[in-house]
């Protein structure tokens, strides 16, 4: 409709307000990534409206459309037309590279790639308070002696298949992440700590490739505890915090194990050999009591799939 193409996502890529013949209009600049699809409505390229600018405005205006697809419209018409709006946060990178905005202050990011692994750090969400603590933690300290509260933006993102075609395609987790108030001297969330203390905020677990929350926060210590919303889920994750004001964020590191009643699950589903003989058992009476982390390995390897989703690694051991 007048040239917009459907279900097709726009760039918002600048502002403007204009005084013409009939009062102040506020303008929108958008673009469309394929460089196609442009607005032939009003305060399209070659509509009247342009005629009743100043040449200095339209000069100007003109000079700031730099890319085939780009366009301005007034901001009416983009209410009308569109249906979702996405904010994004510059990040400094982003600032670095875009002369307009070094006249503002840039937002701090950090970023930390990371995985849920079953068995070691996916504690799932806050209602199973036995393991949630195990999942990754990134303490969040904002300084005491600022009076500012601090505006914060968490995102965490999934891996996800790009490729349709892609016959095994992992399914996606119900992802989100909470964040809890500490005591300035504690390192990291304990079991009890969420047994007695609620989280701060907690967003709705999504089966969605992100999820991200913007808030703000006061003085004082945090912790972001991205996690899936059930124990035990297998996944690589990206973890983002954005901060508009000065602070210091870094991961907790150190390490993290769900402990789970592993010798009962064994009794439960054992594996059995050939010659009738418990697996388990037999490696309980071939190897000593205590092993060192290469010969843990070794074993493992021997036998993995009979317990592990993939060979076992030195980390892991």
């Amino acid at each position: 409709r007048n040239g917009l193409m459907t279900q097709t996502a726009y760039s918002v890529t600048g502002l403007a307000r204009v005084r013409g013949p009939l009062g102040e209009t506020p303008l929108v600049r958008l673009r469309n990534p394929w460089g196609k699809g442009e607005w032939t409505g009003p305060w399209s390229e070659r509509s009247w409206e342009w005629d009743g600018l100043s040449e200095r405005d339209k000069e100007l205006l003109s000079v700031r459309v730099r890319n085939d697809g780009e366009f301005w419209m007034s901001f009416e018409d983009f209410a009308r037309h569109f249906t979702h709006l996405d904010l994004v946060h510059i990040g400094p990178d982003d600032w670095m590279t875009e002369p307009a905005l070094h006249s503002k202050q840039p937002w701090r990011a950090v970023l930390a790639r990371r995985r849920w692994r079953t068995g070691y750090n996916s504690g799932g969400g806050p209602n199973f308070t036995d393991t949630t603590a195990m999942n990754p933690q990134f303490h969040i300290q904002i300084p005491r002696t600022s009076s500012n509260k601090c505006h914060v933006v968490v995102s965490v993102t999934q891996y996800y298949e790009t490729q349709p075609e892609t016959k095994k395609k992992k399914p996606l987790y119900a992802i989100g992440f909470a964040v809890y108030e500490i005591p300035h001297s504690m390192p990291r969330l304990t079991p009890q700590f969420v047994v007695d203390q609620k989280p701060l905020d907690v967003t709705n677990h999504s089966i969605a490739r992100e999820v991200v929350t913007f808030f703000t926060l006061p003085p004082g210590d945090y912790i972001v505890v991205p996690q899936t919303n059930v124990p035990n889920c297998d996944g690589k994750f990206l973890l983002r915090i954005l901060t508009d004001e000065q602070s210091n964020i870094w991961e907790v590191n150190e390490d993290n194990m769900v402990f789970r009643n592993i010798s009962a699950e064994f009794l439960e589903d054992a594996v059995v050999l050939p010659d009738g003989k418990n697996l388990i058992g037999k490696l309980l009476i071939k190897y000593p009591p205590e092993v060192d982390v290469s010969q843990l390995q070794k074993i493992l390897k021997a036998h993995w799939k009979a317990y592990l989703l993939e060979k076992p690694s030195l980390e892991l051991c």
